[in-house]
């Protein structure tokens, strides 16, 4: 069998398990492919299982796009704990002031302002979001349209916790 995740879920005090096979759509064409994930479905079931298929389609565009938009900056460069918040608190007071600009408006607004060089606090954002400082709707909205009062920020960030995320 070729089950790739097993994932369990809790709802309501009571936790499930989940078998998932991750395939390209294009392999669910082929039949040895079905015959093998029909005997994975029966296995699963038969230990009381829910066993789903998941394909490259579930996933949707804009969540695609803006995923390779951010992962880049996941790790480009870690800010230490002083300079996470002051820029943390220096993006978002910008973001405030200008709800309807678009981001890239806002940050090149703030480049101007800190007399750095063009691009440092789309840069800056960029890695926040992938650090989850902030946030938006990633399946919805895409980057390139992405307006100021579109993104929220992080209670813990709010709060002065700041913790980079490492995956």
């Amino acid at each position: 069998m070729t089950t790739d995740l097993l994932i369990d879920l809790e709802q309501e005090g009571i936790i499930t398990t989940h078998a998932v096979a991750v395939k390209y759509a294009k392999d669910l064409e082929n039949k040895r492919v079905i015959e093998k994930l029909e005997l994975e479905r029966n296995f699963w079931e038969s230990q009381g299982f829910s066993w789903f298929i998941f394909t490259e389609q579930e996933v949707p565009k804009t969540l695609i796009q803006n995923i390779k938009w951010l992962i880049p900056h996941l790790y480009n460069f870690e800010l230490d704990q002083q300079n996470q918040q002051l820029v943390f608190s220096e993006i978002w007071k910008a973001l405030q002031t200008y709800p309807e600009a678009k981001i890239a408006h806002v940050m090149s607004l703030l480049d101007e302002n800190k007399g750095v060089k063009r691009g440092t606090y789309l840069l800056y954002l960029r890695h926040l979001l992938a650090q989850q400082a902030f946030y938006w709707n990633m399946s919805n909205i895409n980057h390139r349209s992405l307006r100021s009062n579109q993104i929220q920020a992080s209670e813990h960030w709010l709060k002065g916790k700041t913790a980079y995320v490492y995956a």
